[in-house]
């Protein structure tokens, strides 16, 4: 017995249960968004890369926030796979960082959110992107890579936050470190940021939003001063 039927438009695909929910998410970051208040946030464009949708997500921490990376940039993917939202997304820093969370070599970032045992289906785009800023003031040294480095930083940390505080300093000045990690000049906001488009829709205002064949679509900014 068939309890329903999805229409659609012929020779469009239907969007995968990712895609579907990967929406909403994206419909939520635009009107509303939890706040952590340490950063500013950009998203982008998603986009396909093999069977996964990539969110692009930007963090500039805020120059008054009181903390190691005050006035530093985080350029984030957060990749989300087919079996979204069952299953966690994985997310990974693209610029060089010294960071107890973040992988010196690969970028992965382990946090609480993203694990298998703490994920639920009823976490979101939203849940991810307020951990991570909440990540970037308090690290937690109970999910620190197997990378020698980033255990040596969760130990400065722990033991000698001045002599953390410096080393997090001295790398967003840019250079290599630790013999072979080479970290790129990281000071100020990101100026290539595009702004809320609003359109109506009868009644309704709604952000800029759009499916195509492959998947769906959507960019917003969210600032917050």
């Amino acid at each position: 017995m068939i309890l329903f039927k999805v229409k659609r438009e012929p020779g469009r695909p239907l969007l995968s249960v990712a895609s579907l929910r990967l929406k909403k998410d994206m419909e939520e970051l635009a009107s509303k968004r939890y706040l952590a208040g340490y950063t500013n946030v950009n998203i982008s464009i998603p986009y396909m890369d093999g069977i996964y949708i990539c969110v692009p997500v930007s963090f500039h921490v805020k120059s008054d926030c009181d903390c190691p990376y005050s006035n530093a940039n985080f350029k984030t993917i957060i990749k989300v796979s087919p079996g979204y939202p069952f299953k966690p997304p994985e997310m990974f820093v693209l610029n060089k960082v010294y960071h107890p969370n973040v992988d010196l070599d690969t970028g992965a970032v382990h946090m609480q959110v993203l694990q298998e045992y703490e994920w639920k289906p009823v976490l979101t785009l939203n849940s991810i992107i307020f951990a991570f800023e909440t990540l970037l003031n308090e690290p937690n040294l109970n999910l620190v890579p197997c990378n020698p480095y980033n255990i040596d930083m969760a130990q400065v940390y722990a033991t000698a936050y001045d002599k953390f505080y410096e080393r997090v300093r001295w790398t967003m000045n840019g250079g290599v470190f630790l013999e072979k990690y080479e970290f790129e000049y990281n000071y100020g906001e990101n100026k290539n940021k595009r702004r809320i488009r609003n359109e109506n829709c009868g009644n309704a205002k709604r952000h800029r939003y759009y499916e195509d064949s492959e998947g769906m679509g959507a960019e917003i900014e969210l600032k917050y001063n």
